[in-house]
């Protein structure tokens, strides 16, 4: 049986913030982290970095075991 994450993170939309969202989260025992506000271009590189690591490396290369897809994405960034 898979265990569920203990911290859920999400940015500030407003599905994430509301009550009953909330709370349902907070009963299944999760800590909520949120970004802080922000401008949408401080996480421009990174999101631009993570679309290009799926298109050209996981998308490309699937995989149910973890240390295929670990070896792949060291040979990505190395």
């Amino acid at each position: 049986m898979a265990t569920a994450p203990f911290i859920y993170y999400s940015y500030q939309g407003s599905q994430f913030t509301s009550q009953s969202f909330e709370q349902a989260l907070l009963y299944a025992g999760f800590r909520i982290s949120r970004d802080g506000h922000s401008r949408a271009t401080e996480k421009a590189f990174i999101e631009c970095l993570w679309r290009s690591v799926k298109r050209k490396c996981v998308y490309l290369n699937p995989s149910t075991y973890g240390q295929y897809l670990y070896q792949k994405l060291y040979a990505y960034f190395t």
